[in-house]
């Protein structure tokens, strides 16, 4: 293991693309608060951080009573080798809409090309529609959200999940969410939120049922 001037270095020039391979890095404990210090300092979000390290557990010995399933190995290390932008999504998408990997890969490779999207009833808000034969009555989209962009406060008619694939948002109440974070909201409630500065925001969003302005 490199000595601690060397890990130092290692820290400090570590790229935001850089969190699977430095989460694999071998780590003495004391080091592993400058290590996640530094990735965040990069761009990481917490959602990104916490991602790797469930990959990394998933490579965990099979015989080790902790050892996810192997189902569950063989879905985040394909997710963390499908290519395009949001190929480390494929597996968390899936589950959020109940499709498979296969459907999600395609949905995803959708969103990173700018025509895909269609203009919705909001300025600033385009949306490609999701099909979720799981949920029949829900609204499914990834959205695609311009920096500044408010979206009106709104009730949910039935629980709502969003994944962040790039940028953030901000809750008017003031929660902040970055890409690879998960918003979750239950039915009845509202809120409202702007897309944060920068790049747009999108996000991959499903409510089981619709949502009422407010």
């Amino acid at each position: 293991m490199p000595g601690s001037d060397s890990r130092a270095i290692l820290f400090a020039s570590m790229q935001h693309d850089d969190v699977f391979e430095a989460v694999l890095e071998p780590c003495v404990p004391s080091e592993v608060v400058r290590r996640d210090a530094a990735l965040v300092q990069k761009g990481v979000t917490a959602g990104e951080l916490a991602e790797a390290k469930q990959v990394v557990a998933a490579l965990a010995d099979a015989d080790s009573p902790e050892a996810p399933p192997t189902g569950l190995r063989a879905r985040l290390l394909t997710s963390v080798g499908r290519k395009g932008r949001h190929g480390r999504y494929v597996d968390r998408v899936a589950r959020i809409f109940r499709i498979s990997p296969d459907d999600a890969e395609k949905l995803l490779a959708r969103a990173e090309d700018p025509s895909s999207f269609m203009p919705s009833p909001v300025p600033g808000v385009d949306v490609v529609p999701v099909e979720t034969p799981a949920f029949p009555n829900a609204l499914a989209v990834v959205a695609r959200i311009q920096p500044g962009v408010r979206f009106p406060r709104h009730r949910h008619v039935g629980d709502e999940i969003m994944l962040i694939l790039e940028g953030g948002l901000r809750e008017e109440e003031g929660a902040e969410v970055w890409r690879g974070d998960e918003l979750l909201r239950d039915e009845g409630t509202s809120h409202s939120f702007v897309a944060l500065e920068g790049e747009p925001c999108i996000a991959v969003s499903l409510v089981e049922g619709n949502i009422e302005l407010v």
